[in-house]
């Protein structure tokens, strides 16, 4: 099954988490006991995020939206060909919202399944758990990044792919599909990265890059590391500009300056809110000193 309003259909259904735990006799207003059937707890840790389409538990650590809810709660599947129809199109029915449907292709089945991982991993990754991550916290502090840039930006860290995977997998995904679009790759998920997530026009997750805050000049490893190649049919480094959907939202809406930037320096820059900045993939000024100086090529302005 295809849905040709999956977009819209998705984030309908997401505003529904607080309703669909009332619904199974969870108050939600305060910590509640985690729904999380491999957790078993005397002393209620689970919460609603402040954006209020996520929990979060405070004891074992998972996050999760309302689809994560529906696995844990009634046994739904939350990856694979039916998550849509037994998972997304029964609590969209159960809160009557519209589904336009269509045939799904194999390809499309997998590409609804590569963004639904990624944006679960995006979800974790940006709960930035302290845990294995010293070197990560470290350099984003002496770059001078807020907490509400990393959140706009969804930029954090993870101790290792094996946290990473141990928390999709516990959500219901497949270790094999895991591996297979880049989410158990060491390279990127380990505490000395600062790994940023790479999304769409939509604002969709579609893969991640990280920074290597061990490199240095003399240093023989890379300093960035990415998911995109050949596992990922989602995100091509050329063809993908971080932070772009945001960016696109805020010149369209408030006639704000565009930036392009190299790098990932715009989280840097960000902090002093002026205009909107994406990151050029590819050219040949040094990130890091770009970031650092805030030299900026201003390329479109007045954009709406």
């Amino acid at each position: 099954m295809r849905i040709t309003n999956y977009d819209e259909v998705r984030n309908w259904v997401k505003e529904k988490l607080s309703d669909y735990l009332t619904s199974h006799g969870i108050t939600s207003q305060n910590n509640f006991r985690c729904i999380n059937p491999q957790h078993v707890e005397s002393n209620p840790s689970c919460v609603i995020l402040k954006d209020k389409i996520h929990f979060h538990c405070l004891g074992c650590g998972i996050t999760g939206d309302i689809f994560d809810a529906c696995h844990f709660l009634e046994g739904k599947p939350n990856s694979g060909a039916l998550f849509i129809s037994e998972n997304l199109c029964y609590l969209a029915k159960r809160f009557g919202i519209e589904v336009q449907e269509a045939e799904l292709t194999e390809e499309q089945a997998f590409e609804l399944d590569c963004y639904h991982a990624y944006s679960a991993a995006a979800d974790i990754i940006n709960q930035r758990n302290p845990d294995g991550c010293s070197s990560a916290i470290e350099e984003i502090h002496r770059r001078g990044w807020k907490d509400e840039t990393l959140s706009t930006t969804k930029t954090g860290y993870i101790k290792s792919p094996e946290a990473l995977a141990g928390k999709l997998i516990a959500l219901g995904f497949d270790d094999k599909l895991l591996a297979k679009i880049g989410l158990t790759d060491p390279n990127i998920f380990n505490g000395n990265n600062i790994i940023f997530t790479i999304t769409d026009e939509s604002g969709r997750p579609v893969g991640f890059s990280a920074r290597n805050s061990k490199w240095s000049e003399v240093s023989k490893d890379p300093k960035y590391y990415n998911t995109g190649n050949s596992r990922s049919i989602l995100y091509q480094k050329s063809r993908r500009l971080f932070n772009l959907s945001n960016a696109l939202r805020d010149i369209r809406a408030k006639k704000l300056p565009l930036y392009i930037m190299e790098g990932y320096a715009l989280a840097k820059i960000q902090n002093i809110g002026v205009g909107k900045y994406i990151r050029n993939p590819r050219g040949g000024h040094n990130a890091d000193s770009l970031g650092m100086n805030i030299n900026v090529l201003q390329i479109l302005e007045n954009q709406g």
